[in-house]
């Protein structure tokens, strides 16, 4: 087998722009209606300006107008958090679009009150810093959801308070992730955080079924030899 080497181009903002727009579009539009978004994409003049509006243009593939045009105001001033936090890497950014798109769903089908801006906020932390989500995890009051941790980040950056413990010196020793922080929205000690940390762990769950399947059924098409 010959394997030809090939590099897959770091996408610019309006490439996530368009990802994260048609993603929320497809979540309102009727069966079979895909097909239309994509014959429209080459003609597209201005990505965000053109998602925003297409749906009032093409009302009848939508069932949710209002709905629609809402999330979308909602999640477009946070785009760029995740072209930053992902460095514009294709491969993560779709990956990272299919678990938002799964939680979504799994949000729906649980009847969770969740914020889509803090949703995108809290899977870019879990993605690009695992460790510090998992100190997330770990200083969440189970009773109210409140997590301490990032105003103390904040309030050490600024240089106030004592001597920051290890998992705020740990932060603070990773500027990305600071400036991650900083960017609105602002996690804040009052947010309730227990649905998006329940989503993170069963969409965890549903992927690990899922390649687990995945290689069950891989095994499964594989001849058996014989043995002699």
């Amino acid at each position: 087998m010959i394997q030809i080497p090939f590099v897959i181009p770091e996408q610019k903002i309006d490439d996530v722009v368009c990802d994260v727009g048609m993603l929320i579009l497809a979540g309102y539009m009727q069966e079979g209606s895909w097909n239309e978004l994509m014959k429209s994409r080459p003609y597209w003049d201005g990505i965000e300006k053109t998602l925003r509006a297409w749906p009032a243009q093409n009302r009848a593939l939508f069932s949710e107008m209002a709905a629609v045009e809402a999330e979308l105001d909602e999640i477009f001033p946070y785009v760029r958090n995740l072209f930053h936090a992902l460095r514009g890497n294709p491969r993560q950014i779709k990956r990272f679009l299919n678990i938002l798109s799964l939680r979504r769903r799994l949000a729906k089908a649980n009847k969770l009150a969740i914020q889509l801006q803090l949703l995108i906020k809290l899977a870019v932390l879990e993605y690009a810093w695992k460790d510090f989500f998992e100190n997330i995890i770990d200083t969440v009051d189970p009773l109210t959801g409140s997590c301490e941790l990032f105003e103390a980040i904040t309030k050490a950056a600024d240089g106030g308070g004592d001597a920051p413990g290890k998992l705020v010196a740990d932060a603070l020793a990773q500027p990305a992730l600071v400036h991650y922080l900083n960017r609105e929205p602002v996690l804040k000690s009052t947010d309730d955080l227990r649905p998006y940390l329940f989503l993170a762990q069963t969409s965890l769950a549903k992927e690990t079924r899922t390649r687990r399947e995945s290689g069950r059924a891989g095994e499964a098409d594989r001849p058996q030899h014989r043995k002699r």
